[in-house]
């Protein structure tokens, strides 16, 4: 089951923070956006290519279990609306969806950026504070590869044509985005995704953006800290 926030912060901050206890939160967060293809998918997940955890990840749930059933006719590819093939991350930049390769391995880069400096002091605002949004944006050591599905829209008028494609690259980055914020006293992940090297200054190591909800829809939006 997800990881509570408290038992999140004091694993990072001990250096003990790995992918395992992070992955049953990308499955279990429900983002606001899914895919009809795969049911109940959260938005993290659409940053993912393959899923592969819940055939050897017991703590997983049934949902989790039949999400990923759903993609096994598609070799375990995460399949996306077409609308995904054509937007970068937070619909602007370069327009290709980024994805971790495997579900494994983006719990494992979640894990690391958690531990940086700049995540274990997310995790700890959004231990002591229940109305925030974190957006955190960290190196996590070496670069690694991932996946950029991107549309290629040949024929206009008809988008079920056969001349339209997928290009599916491969690149790499060292450099994580994370949104996160407290659903009661667990850690949600709103969304994460692998972001392009030139997201953040490389001056930096991370970056924190913090929104406040103030509630009736009114928020703040704080002055973003690096460090």
């Amino acid at each position: 089951m997800k990881i509570t926030l408290r038992r999140a912060h004091d694993l990072a901050r001990n250096g003990k923070l790995r992918g395992v206890h992070i992955l049953p939160s990308l499955y279990e967060s429900e983002g606001i956006q899914g895919s009809r293809f795969v049911r109940s998918v959260g938005h993290p997940l659409q940053h993912v290519a393959v899923l592969t955890a819940p055939a050897g990840d017991k703590s997983l749930t049934e949902r989790s279990r039949a999400m990923v059933s759903t993609t096994e006719q598609y070799g375990g590819l995460a399949m996306l609306e077409d609308a995904y093939h054509q937007r970068g991350p937070g619909n602007a930049g370069p327009k290709a969806h980024s994805q971790f390769k495997t579900d494994t391995g983006a719990a494992e880069k979640v894990a690391d950026a958690l531990s940086s400096r700049g995540g274990i002091r997310a995790l700890d605002l959004l231990k002591s504070c229940p109305h925030l949004t974190i957006k955190l944006t960290a190196y996590v050591g070496n670069s690694f590869d991932i996946h950029k599905r991107t549309a290629q829209i040949i024929d206009q008028t008809d988008p079920t044509s056969v001349k339209n494609f997928v290009w599916l690259q491969t690149t790499s980055t060292d450099l994580v985005v994370v949104f996160l914020h407290p659903r009661a006293s667990l850690l949600h992940i709103q969304s994460c995704y692998p972001a392009n090297p030139d997201a953040m200054s490389a001056r930096w190591h991370w970056e924190l953006q913090v929104t406040e909800h103030l509630g009736n829809g009114n928020r703040t939006n704080h002055p973003a800290t690096y460090g």
